[in-house]
Protein backbone atom coordinates (compact mmCIF):
# COMPACT_ATOMS: atom_id res chain seq x y z
CA UNK A 1 0.00 0.00 0.00
CA UNK A 2 1.17 3.57 -0.61
CA UNK A 3 1.30 5.68 2.53
CA UNK A 4 0.39 9.39 2.29
CA UNK A 5 4.19 9.97 3.15
CA UNK A 6 5.26 8.47 -0.37
CA UNK A 7 6.35 5.25 1.47
CA UNK A 8 4.84 1.66 -0.31
CA UNK A 9 4.55 -0.50 2.42
CA UNK A 10 4.50 -4.08 1.84
CA UNK A 11 2.37 -6.01 4.94
CA UNK A 12 1.81 -9.75 5.47
CA UNK A 13 -0.75 -10.63 8.02
CA UNK A 14 0.72 -13.82 9.77
CA UNK A 15 -0.62 -15.15 12.49
CA UNK A 16 1.46 -18.95 12.52
CA UNK A 17 4.71 -18.82 11.05
CA UNK A 18 6.86 -22.10 9.38
CA UNK A 19 10.14 -21.94 8.39
CA UNK A 20 9.63 -21.60 4.48
CA UNK A 21 7.35 -18.14 6.17
CA UNK A 22 10.65 -16.79 7.58
CA UNK A 23 12.48 -17.45 4.33
CA UNK A 24 10.25 -15.90 2.33
CA UNK A 25 10.42 -12.48 5.11
CA UNK A 26 14.08 -12.70 4.35
CA UNK A 27 13.90 -12.47 1.21
CA UNK A 28 11.40 -9.58 1.02
CA UNK A 29 13.74 -7.45 3.41
CA UNK A 30 15.98 -8.08 0.84
CA UNK A 31 14.42 -7.11 -2.01
CA UNK A 32 12.89 -4.15 -0.15
CA UNK A 33 16.81 -3.18 0.46
CA UNK A 34 17.77 -3.61 -3.18
CA UNK A 35 14.90 -1.51 -4.49
CA UNK A 36 15.32 1.40 -1.88
CA UNK A 37 18.89 0.98 -2.70
CA UNK A 38 18.70 1.43 -6.19
CA UNK A 39 16.56 4.21 -5.44
CA UNK A 40 14.61 4.67 -8.93
CA UNK A 41 11.27 3.21 -7.34
CA UNK A 42 10.65 5.56 -4.08
CA UNK A 43 10.93 4.60 -0.40
CA UNK A 44 9.95 0.42 0.08
CA UNK A 45 9.40 -1.43 3.71
CA UNK A 46 7.74 -4.85 4.39
CA UNK A 47 6.33 -5.66 7.54
CA UNK A 48 4.72 -9.07 9.16
CA UNK A 49 1.97 -8.05 11.49
CA UNK A 50 0.98 -10.72 13.82
CA UNK A 51 -1.69 -9.61 15.61
CA UNK A 52 -4.81 -7.43 13.60
CA UNK A 53 -5.26 -5.63 16.39
CA UNK A 54 -1.82 -4.49 15.95
CA UNK A 55 -1.96 -3.03 12.32
CA UNK A 56 -3.20 0.87 12.68
CA UNK A 57 -0.45 1.14 15.21
CA UNK A 58 1.80 -0.74 12.45
CA UNK A 59 0.96 1.79 9.78
CA UNK A 60 0.74 4.68 12.02
CA UNK A 61 4.87 3.65 12.92
CA UNK A 62 5.58 3.39 9.00
CA UNK A 63 3.41 6.88 8.07
CA UNK A 64 5.47 8.65 11.16
CA UNK A 65 9.31 7.09 9.62
CA UNK A 66 9.82 5.17 13.01
CA UNK A 67 9.61 1.89 11.00
CA UNK A 68 12.64 -0.02 9.32
CA UNK A 69 12.54 -1.15 6.51
CA UNK A 70 11.93 -4.66 6.92
CA UNK A 71 10.47 -5.62 10.14
CA UNK A 72 8.01 -7.80 11.87
CA UNK A 73 5.27 -6.63 14.50
CA UNK A 74 3.92 -8.97 17.33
Amino acid sequence: MKLANSLTLIVEIKGYETEQDRQKHTAAGRWVAAVNNAGRWGRWAFVVCKETAALPKVLEKYYTGSGRDHSVAR
